[in-house]
């Protein structure tokens, strides 16, 4: 059992006592010290002892350290009185904890390690913040208070809104709790997060932060939250002279479309005078050309000047595409990468995924209907013949999505090979996530028919985008 010192002044002083009174517990005795009539009419309590004088007077509270107190808290109103009752307890136990509501920001021992100072003004402002929408609330009196628990609440269209708990990647952080219909749900890994669901978060400050982010942004923000700007790498070499012609056009379709800040062009191999002349009147407030006569390596420095840019989409021909070095690049920088393929952008007509087993393929859902949704085009799911059950969790996933964007969607069941039905058809945008088993390429890849995504190469007359999973 601990005893307890409370020395009460004030309204919050009542207020706080009230709380303590009310609070049935045998864990802890406490001494009330009070000087006014306030506390009188709080009534007794059996783990409460009241004693009514000056705690200014070091002689009547020296009378009361008969007792082996754990902790003392100040609650006063007056900044003076507030100091002499520090400077008596601290006479009175070098080491005793000692907790003081701070309204005035007091000079007092700043090397006291024993001293803990509850600001005022911090609490207020801390509750009205904890107010203010899209602003994560951190927990300040549990754990270490820093903002390693925060909540947040999933709002329609979030890409965290009909997910399965267990497909969500959780490292270095963790879903703790959620609330539904103002309860309690405990997190199972079938558990499927709903818009409305307040999420409870664990984990490391800084990663939270981005988790945070991620879970708020709603449809109509692609390229976010993987960036602002559209990235496109362009070769003017003499022997890539249709092909850069191509990217450009697709690039600034691109730009037309979808909701990014500044497009930024980098040439390299300037050879094509044509095109140079061209690129140089594309300069304007939103589109950035920088060429580079010389001494730019993309091995070297694509992934630096991405990051600088704050690219969020990356375009990139087959030729960059097809060195498993460049690859490497891509995926080591985080960012969706659209591959070109070998008919005009403006073309497509139909977004495409290939379901498979894999669950990573409920992380890209996000970045896939918000993309299709600003492009306006509808999307076909490519079915291998019967759905297995984690193919059917996907499915599921994807079903829902389209539900709540008003999105059609189209199953194809095929029963053929989805790569020779899909390798056929004209004007396709494909989706993948991007994995590091992407990375290394064989020709051992087309015999492996488990691994749906490593076949990418065999449909490149497509235009593919690769998604990271964040």
């Amino acid at each position: 059992m601990k005893r307890i010192l409370i020395i009460a002044d004030g309204p919050v002083a009542v207020e706080f006592v009230k709380r303590i009174t009310n609070t049935h517990s045998d864990e802890n005795v406490y001494d009330i010290v009070h000087y006014n009539d306030d506390f009188e009419t709080l009534g007794e309590a059996i783990h409460c002892r009241f004693f009514r004088f000056d705690p200014t007077s070091f002689r009547k509270l020296e009378a009361l350290f008969k007792n082996l107190y754990s902790a003392a808290f100040v609650l006063m109103t007056d900044p003076e009185d507030v100091k002499i009752v520090y400077e008596n307890l601290r006479a009175l136990g070098r080491e005793l904890p000692v907790n003081i509501l701070d309204h005035w920001e007091l000079d007092l021992a700043q090397e006291d390690t024993h001293l803990d100072r509850i600001g005022a003004k911090e609490l207020l402002a801390n509750r009205m913040m904890a107010l203010v929408p899209n602003i994560p609330v951190a927990a300040q009196y549990v754990g270490l208070g820093t903002g390693e628990i925060i909540e947040a609440q999933v709002p329609f269209g979030s890409g965290y809104a009909y997910r399965h708990i267990s497909n969500i990647e959780q490292k270095k952080w963790k879903i703790a709790a959620l609330y539904r219909n103002r309860a309690l749900v405990l997190p199972r890994p079938s558990l499927m997060i709903r818009p409305g669901d307040t999420l409870l978060l664990v984990g490391q400050p800084s990663i939270l932060k981005n988790v945070y982010k991620a879970i708020k942004i709603e449809t109509g923000q692609f390229p976010s939250p993987y960036g602002r700007n559209l990235y496109l790498l362009l070769d003017l070499s003499l022997k890539n002279h249709r092909r850069s012609a191509w990217d450009l056009e697709a690039a600034l379709n691109l730009h037309r479309r979808i909701k990014n800040k500044i497009l930024f062009i980098r040439v390299i191999n300037p050879d094509d005078l044509v095109l140079l002349d061209r690129l140089r009147a594309l300069k304007s407030f939103d589109i950035v050309v920088e060429i580079a006569y010389k001494g730019f390596n993309p091995a070297v420095e694509l992934a630096g000047e991405i990051n600088r840019l704050n690219a969020g989409l990356v375009v990139v021909g087959p030729h960059f595409f097809k060195q498993e070095s460049f690859r490497r690049i891509l995926y080591r920088a985080r960012r969706p990468v659209l591959k070109l393929g070998h008919q005009p952008l403006t073309q497509v007509d139909t977004a495409c995924l290939m379901l498979s087993g894999n669950p990573n393929l409920e992380h890209i859902s996000a970045p896939i209907f918000d993309l299709c949704g600003q492009m306006a085009l509808p999307i076909t799911l490519a079915l291998a013949g019967s759905v297995p059950e984690a193919e059917e969790a996907v499915l599921e996933h994807y079903e829902n999505l389209a539900a709540i964007h008003s999105k059609p969607l189209d199953i194809q069941r095929q029963l053929d090979n989805p790569i020779r039905v899909l390798k056929a058809k004209r004007d396709l945008l494909l989706f993948y996530p991007f994995e590091a088993p992407l990375i290394r390429q064989s020709w051992l890849d087309i015999f492996r028919v488990k691994v749906v995504e490593k076949l990418y190469p065999l449909l490149d007359r497509h235009h593919q985008l690769f998604i990271p999973v964040l």
